[in-house]
């Protein structure tokens, strides 16, 4: 955890000091800030983004995270969310003379679904050795910056389980080496005004851990019991973004011959070598707005992510 504040911390202060007119002195104190469940008052799990600075963490289960400097002196927006959890959106000044931050629960309420079921069917499917390209890479063409990426799958009818899925992700030398990752699969319905991500389906937490050469995770959905109330529903991945998790990727630029390091996130997902004729990937910014996630169109409709349903 240590580590990761002390990230967090240089971060913060190198690129607050940056977007400052005046040129910043040293910090004089560290704000360090606990993120909590408004009624147990347990820590929690957060993603902390500073709109701005385009600079977001993910926190330890803890939920602590530091700010150096005068928090009265940062003309920024900060935003708190969490799974299952109301977000926070305020002026990073206002943190001054706090140290708790509560976060409010959404209870949701299951909607009604069968008890057995007989039948199973695979969603998305397509063939693992095709898969050519990855989203989640910086480019010399874009910076990928957002926090999680979806796909939409489509169903003959609502009221189903999920049981499964499968996640494609790419197992390569990075410039320091080979890595494993971590991230969190989200299910979401679908919102009925901007046809994106919606509501969570899931109560709990599911986190993925991925060995360093493993391009598939398989991931068993059923004790979670999530079912899907509509035809349209989306499987996500939520980056984690800390130490585990960076990885350096190297960009070459021709113009200027030479190569410039950037500190990207694992894990990076597969698209599917099968061309849809609808955009079905979604992705979320640094503000929580989701978009459709066009950058590798025309051929990129979908992400290599297969979900099995019981009915």
């Amino acid at each position: 955890m240590m580590r990761i504040l002390l990230l967090l911390s240089a971060c913060l202060f190198s690129t607050i000091c940056r977007a400052q007119v005046k040129p910043a002195t040293p910090p004089q104190r560290v704000n360090t800030f606990y993120l909590v469940d408004s009624i147990s008052n347990k820590g929690l799990p957060v993603s902390v983004a500073i709109v701005r600075a385009n600079l977001f963490i993910t926190t330890e289960p803890d939920g602590i995270f530091a700010i150096p400097g005068d928090l009265t002196q940062m003309q920024d927006t900060i935003i708190f969310s969490a799974q299952n959890y109301q977000s926070i959106k305020m002026p990073l000044n206002l943190l001054s003379g706090r140290n708790v931050i509560k976060l409010t629960k959404i209870i949701a309420q299951k909607p009604a679904v069968a008890t057995a079921f007989k039948n199973d069917t695979l969603l998305n499917d397509f063939e693992r050795d095709d898969i050519a390209y990855y989203a989640g890479i910086t480019t010399a063409n874009e910076r990928f910056d957002y926090k999680q990426i979806a796909q939409k799958l489509t169903l003959h009818k609502g009221g189903v389980s999920l049981k499964s899925a499968r996640v494609m992700r790419l197992a390569f030398n990075w410039t320091d080496g080979m890595h494993p990752a971590k991230y969190r699969l989200r299910v979401y319905d679908t919102d009925p005004k901007t046809g994106g991500p919606g509501k969570d389906l899931c109560s709990e937490l599911i986190e993925v851990s991925s060995a360093k050469d493993q391009r598939q995770n398989n991931i068993n959905l059923k004790k979670y019991g999530i079912t899907i109330p509509n035809k349209t529903f989306y499987i996500a991945v939520e980056w984690i973004r800390d130490n585990y998790n960076a990885a350096d990727v190297s960009i070459y630029y021709k113009k200027e011959n030479k190569i410039i390091l950037y500190e990207n996130y694992q894990p990076a997902i597969g698209l599917s070598p099968i061309q849809g004729s609808n955009l079905n990937i979604w992705v979320q910014t640094i503000k929580n707005e989701w978009k459709p996630y066009t950058y590798f169109m025309p051929f990129g409709t979908d992400l290599a992510i297969k979900a099995t349903i019981e009915y």
